[in-house]
């Protein structure tokens, strides 16, 4: 599917969160990645740092500790280990693929840039981490 498309889907899928022009979406294109993933692939290996955030556009994505499900993440979540992401330290979960999907990936170098760039996205930004914090209360 084609990058802009992709941006025009996100910002359809976020607007009720807060709304950002289109345009902004098209700058954010250059910070961010889009991949599909299949069913048992490893997105990220415990022990490593987070180093980005995803959005679910379809899939299902599994945090994994010694073979045990320990959360899960649906279509439209966005899919992270907070501490790990926020601290700087190694994840202690594998982040593996249930069902095969689509993601954008936003590493955190660039979440930082795209807040100093584009200042449309600071109320957005604060909405999304709200809501993965209520989902990620609802885990643990």
């Amino acid at each position: 599917m084609e990058k802009e498309k992709l941006m025009l889907d996100l910002k359809s899928k976020l607007d009720g969160l807060a709304v950002v022009p289109f345009g902004a979406y098209q700058k954010l294109m250059e910070f961010m990645e889009f991949k599909t993933f299949r069913k048992g692939d490893l997105i990220r290996s415990s022990g490593e740092k987070e180093q980005y955030s995803y959005y679910l556009f379809s899939g299902i994505l599994a945090f994994e500790k010694e073979g045990m499900l320990e959360r899960l993440f649906f279509e439209d979540q966005v899919a992270f280990d907070s501490h790990a992401y926020q601290s700087g330290f190694p994840s202690q979960y594998n982040l593996i693929a249930l069902k095969d999907g689509l993601m954008s990936q936003l590493s955190h170098n660039d979440e930082l840039k795209v807040l100093n760039k584009l200042p449309e996205f600071n109320r957005l930004s604060l909405a999304l981490q709200q809501k993965a914090k209520d989902t990620e209360d609802l885990w643990y």
